[in-house]
């Protein structure tokens, strides 16, 4: 009977660990373009004038070997940058396959670290170094984010995007 009541014992117990495993994490949505997640987030941000918007195959033209390595795990994605006025860049990627997430993440990783230890690109903005090395990464489901912006426009935009995309 002692037998019984330890295998059931730890029966339910090795079922609480599976089921709650997931607890506390959240739910995103994975069916938002990410032009309308830019179109959203960008109402949150104050930035100058003069940004350039590139999308996936204009992506490719790029001189970025890690984030070019990438592009065929992407379905979707949308970047933002300044045409040579500011450090100022944000992009949302939205991966194809949940597998291939951190490799995105990795990817985009190496793409501003890159940039951070480029001395010439450092020197083209004095005073805005600090996006460079604050310069962030999030992912949300499906979705990697990055920013390169001021720590205000960085949280809002990560911000937006995760409440945008949050399961209701």
């Amino acid at each position: 009977m002692k037998k019984i009541i330890s295998l059931f014992l730890l029966a339910t117990f090795a079922l609480c660990l599976v089921s709650c495993s997931g607890a506390g994490q959240p739910s995103y949505r994975n069916d938002t373009t990410c032009a309308i997640l830019f179109e959203n987030a960008e109402k949150k941000l104050t930035l100058d004038e003069g940004f350039e918007f590139m999308e996936k195959g204009e992506l490719a033209v790029m001189s970025e070997p890690s984030i070019g390595g990438v592009l065929d795990k992407l379905d979707d994605s949308a970047f933002r940058f300044t045409g040579g006025s500011s450090f100022d860049e944000y992009g949302i990627l939205h991966v194809a396959v949940p597998e291939d997430v951190e490799s995105v993440k990795s990817a985009v990783e190496e793409y501003l670290k890159a940039k951070r230890e480029d001395a010439l690109y450092r020197s083209y903005f004095p005073g805005e170094e600090y996006k460079l090395d604050d310069a962030q990464v999030q992912v949300y489901g499906n979705y990697v984010v990055y920013g390169m912006l001021s720590e205000e426009n960085r949280t809002a935009l990560f911000n937006e995007v995760k409440q945008l995309l949050l399961d209701a």
